[in-house]
């Protein structure tokens, strides 16, 4: 006989699925914001425009090469294989749910990007066209692909892999979005505006997952499960601390744009700021979803069904990883 749901497990999923809610809504009222700021005021296009003058300077040709090369990794063909790989695992695993879920994630986030930037958010003349020129770029296509491929593949790895795959796909995605700004492809501002994206969609689909199919399956409390759970929150520490740099660093530029001296600061300051800005908002949007995410099972497998009259009917897997 199956043993009565645990009331306070059932308390833990409903209070994760909100704090996952909570993280939806703070994506998309950041995106608003740097959109508003980075692309309808001037304030926001002269400190893009710095970062990628900043960008000319420190542009290396092997560095460049090599930035290319990763860059032409993200095409249709492999949104369509490694896209394809992730939900085959899913249904693989028995998730079939968390298949559609991490799809969905992947599609929505790349059709949203490309609406955004074409269809839906316009971007006005505000300061003299650079490099860029005018041209509607944000968010970034190219960075929306490789995140949320990476935040898909969270999602559907067990639970015990979710900080592996969450390091190797963050780390793709952060190639990616420090190589649209490398080879001047795009603004600072749009890949911080793709991390944002991605992180609402994939929020919102944990979220519904977590309060409707998912299942807690709580750890030993061990020295090595008492390691794990720290390491979540110091990644987000870190995170914090560039997105920290990447701040005083961009005041610095804006101080120096107010004052008409952008000449007397070294001009890479802009670029670096926008660097460790990029690498600190993913860092800290991935390790916020893998410790909302720690010790539940997203979509567990049905497993055989109790015999014919038992009193609690089918039972559901909870501690399989």
């Amino acid at each position: 006989m199956t043993p009565p749901a645990d009331p306070t497990i059932a308390i833990d999923e409903r209070r994760r699925a909100r704090q996952l809610g909570v993280l939806a809504v703070v994506a998309a009222l950041l995106f608003a914001g740097l959109y508003m700021f980075a692309v309808r005021t001037t304030w926001g296009q002269r400190l893009d425009a710095a970062a990628l003058a900043g960008q000319e300077r420190v542009d290396r040709p092997r560095v460049h090469d090599a930035t290319e090369s990763v860059l032409a990794t993200i095409s249709v063909g492999s949104i369509a294989l490694v896209g394809g790989a992730i939900v085959l695992i899913a249904f693989a695993r028995g998730r079939w749910r968390l298949a559609i879920a991490a799809a969905l994630v992947i599609g929505v986030s790349v059709v949203t990007s490309q609406l955004l930037k074409h269809v839906i958010l316009s971007r006005p003349i505000l300061i003299p066209p650079g490099s860029r020129g005018p041209l509607p770029s944000f968010p970034s296509g190219h960075t929306t692909v490789a995140a949320s491929l990476a935040f898909a593949a969270v999602m559907v790895a067990p639970r015990r892999a979710r900080g592996v795959v969450a390091v190797l796909g963050g780390a793709y995605a952060l190639a990616i979005g420090q190589g649209v700004l490398i080879t001047g492809g795009h603004r600072p501002s749009d890949a911080l505006a793709s991390y944002l994206l991605v992180a609402l969609w994939v929020a919102l689909a944990s979220a519904w997952l977590v309060r409707h199919h998912g299942s807690f399956a709580p750890v030993k409390a061990d020295r090595l499960a008492r390691r794990r759970a720290f390491v979540s929150p110091l990644v987000a520490i870190v995170g914090a601390l560039a997105l920290g740099v990447a701040f005083v660093g961009l005041a610095v530029v804006a101080v120096a744009i107010r004052l008409d001296r952008l000449d007397a600061i070294d001009v890479d300051t802009a670029y670096l700021a926008s660097a460790s800005a990029i690498f600190g908002l993913l860092v800290m949007l991935m390790a916020t979803l893998v410790f909302i995410l720690r010790g539940l099972i997203l979509d567990p497998p049905r497993i055989a069904c109790a015999p014919r009259g038992a009193a609690n009917g089918p039972r559901m897997t909870t501690g399989q990883p």
